[in-house]
């Protein structure tokens, strides 16, 4: 049955292969889309190689020609070939043989641009876009315009994330303490034989990978030094990738073990040109465990020329016992304010318009990564047409304004479902991305939750949303927005996921339903002014208040307070007050200083249980001061006052002692419940 399947997948490549010339890469997914055998498509692949069948240098020249032919630049086509698993090294020798790029960008332009280059601004900036998509560079571009090129047209020759890659330790971003504990063991000539670096995308691994082997094997000193000089012929073939000596292996489309055999055989060769020959197997996690095996003896004792250097992003995949044999350094994700200097640096440098709004909101979408940073900062300036503003970020990101998020918070603290969604409509019209707009709330109920604590935030609106939320009821917001997060990219409708979060929000609101009678209320009367918070004063007549329902005592508060149906919110809220007085239609209540101002809703809703009450409306002062008698204070020393008494009755009854003494028995006070 095997040999069938194998004879099967061969002549099918050879079908495919007859038609056209294929990567290995390339020729793998066609077959794994017909054949579900991965190890056999792996061993025939094998097979047409060693038949040179497959090979990766005839296919780049073809693919290039072909790609040349319909006026494509070298830049789209080494992008193309590194999609399809062409090395980078062979793909820039191949475009490098070619050349003539030039004229194929003439070519291109006349093709499409019959009137040749336009004078008018806008139209030769649609004329550069399009020369830029095709894959032309500057040089290429210039050579269709005359010298008096837009200067953008220089500043977007090469890609940010690429011309601004480190070239020594000195300009590695946010992983300082990888660069010294690579630095000190260079200086005291500690050079391990083997590296795991690990870590997310684009933090520094290769990079700092590639600096290391230059600082192996640069020719400034005698010795290994931690700074190379990036002029010698071996630093710059490294930097070009066209070093002997320091070898970059992809293991996701090397998986095989004879292909690591087949490494561990050039081990023992000695480094043409540098003091060390170097192997980088880039996201090593995807070896095979057979792989793993095999390199096994060699880590652990390597020839004194040899160093190993593994990149992963996922290092528990790593077997254990490779693991004990490397030194093992994880780089860390980069925080925004590092992230925000270091584009802002770049920034400068390019002498580009900006503002540190734009850079902010860059540096929080990266996600801790550099690469992907940049990358963000790339489109960014080519969207703003060579220029950062707030308002263009916002729109690339798909990012809304603050104000609208804090409306939308605003209204689901009190418990106001149609102005919820009403807001939410308004963001709809901005094609927002809705993952974006959920961590961002994340993050606003974050900051409120930390003003909960700290009192120290800069935004009024902030300020003002701590005020009307209570502390427990801002942290089940926060839960029910991260548990909505975490599987939101499963949902088929990112909307309808963000809805369902803001629904559970209302749900869990004990506002909402008083909410909603009370913006009924005031739809049918659109004239009513609302009620303020505290000290509004409503005229009543001293005849419809009875006499024996007047509060003259703490006790008569505590009394009242107890037999008032209110919610939980309004109950923390007024059971943590103590009576002051009441006159004149006014009931004053004393709180304490940090309590913060009652919530609108809060205080409707209590006015309401009390006209129940008094069968008219009332008055509500609040002062500051002590509030030791307040009714949850009162009930608080009530109950410890009864448990301290169940305790010592039952540590006094002579019975349960003597059990006690009897059986070596101990008891638990928490077990201890008055009976009531």
């Amino acid at each position: 049955m095997s040999d069938d399947l194998f004879n099967l997948i061969y002549n099918k490549s050879l079908d495919l292969l007859s038609r056209r010339e294929h990567s290995r890469k390339e020729l793998k997914e066609k077959l794994l889309l017909r054949f579900q055998s991965d190890d056999m498509i792996q061993t025939v692949l094998d097979k047409l190689e060693t038949n040179n069948l497959i090979n990766e240098l005839r296919f780049a020249e073809a693919y290039t020609r072909s790609r040349k032919r319909k006026g494509f630049g070298p830049k789209k086509i080494f992008y193309e070939l590194s999609a399809k698993g062409v090395k980078e090294s062979v793909s820039n020798q191949v475009i490098l043989d070619e050349g003539n790029w030039d004229k194929v960008a003439k070519s291109a332009f006349t093709k499409k641009f019959k009137n040749g280059p336009s004078e008018e601004i806008k139209q030769k900036l649609k004329q550069k876009n399009f020369l830029q998509n095709r894959g032309f560079g500057f040089k290429e571009i210039e050579s269709v315009f005359t010298n008096d090129m837009l200067w953008f047209f220089a500043m977007s020759y090469e890609v940010l994330a690429r011309k601004y890659r480190p070239t020594n330790f000195e300009e590695v971003v946010g992983q300082d303490h990888i660069i010294k504990a690579l630095v000190n063991s260079i200086d005291q000539k500690k050079i391990h034989q083997a590296y795991i670096f690990s870590g997310t995308r684009g933090v520094g691994k290769t990079t700092i990978a590639r600096i290391l082997a230059k600082c192996m094997n640069c020719e400034s000193d005698s010795i290994p030094t931690s700074k190379p000089c990036n002029t010698c012929s071996n630093t710059t073939e490294i930097t070009a990738g066209r070093s002997v000596d320091f070898l970059e292996i992809d293991a996701a489309s090397n998986t095989q073990v004879e292909k690591i055999r087949e490494l561990i055989e050039t081990v023992e060769y000695k480094p043409a040109k540098g003091r060390y020959k170097i192997y980088l197997i880039d996201e090593v996690h995807m070896l095979s465990t057979a792989s793993f095996n095999a390199l096994l003896k060699t880590l652990e004792e390597p020839p004194a020329h040899v160093i190993f250097i593994f990149a992963t992003t996922n290092p528990e995949k790593i077997p254990k016992t490779v693991q004990s044999r490397c030194l093992q350094l994880n780089l860390k994700t980069v925080n925004e304010e590092t992230l925000f200097k270091h584009f802002k640096k770049i920034i400068e440098n390019e002498k580009i318009d900006s503002d540190d709004e734009s850079l902010a909101l860059i540096a929080n979408s990266a996600n801790g990564s550099v690469r992907d940073g940049l990358t963000l900062l790339d489109q960014a300036i080519a969207n703003g047409n060579g220029k950062l503003n707030q308002d263009d970020v916002k729109k690339l990101l798909g990012t809304i304004d603050d104000s609208l998020l804090l409306e939308l918070i605003e209204s689901v603290v009190g418990g106001k479902g149609k102005q919820v969604f009403d807001v939410l409509s308004k963001i709809e019209e901005l094609s927002p991305e809705y993952d974006v707009i959920l961590k961002d709330i994340i993050s606003i109920l974050h900051q409120i939750s930390l003003e909960h604590v700290l009192q120290n935030s800069q935004d009024d609106r902030i300020k003002r949303i701590a005020t009307i939320i209570d502390k427990e009821f801002c942290q089940l917001l926060y839960e029910i927005s991260m548990n909505s997060y975490s599987k939101f990219s499963v949902h088929p409708s990112p909307k309808e996921a963000l809805e369902i979060c803001l629904l559970r929000m209302l749900t869990f609101n004990p506002l909402q339903k008083l909410s909603s009678s009370n913006e009924s209320k005031n739809d049918d009367n659109p004239e009513k002014k609302s009620l303020k918070k505290v000290d509004v004063k409503i005229e009543t007549s001293v005849n419809d208040i009875k006499k024996d329902e007047i509060i003259n005592s703490n006790d008569d508060w505590i009394i009242l307070f107890d037999s008032l149906n209110v919610s939980p919110f309004a109950r923390n809220y007024f059971g943590s007050m103590s009576f002051h007085s009441y006159s004149e239609f006014t009931l004053t209540l004393v709180a304490n200083e940090d309590m913060g101002e009652v919530p609108e809703n809060i205080m409707t809703e209590f006015k309401s249980s009390l006209k129940d009450k008094f069968s008219n409306k009332i008055d509500i002062k609040i002062k500051t001061g002590s509030t030791s008698d307040s009714p949850i204070a009162t009930t608080n020393r009530r109950n410890e006052k009864h448990q301290s008494d169940a305790e010592n009755n039952i540590n006094s009854d002579k019975d349960i002692q003597s059990f006690i003494n009897k059986f070596n028995g101990k008891i638990k006070s928490d077990t201890i419940k008055p009976i009531k």
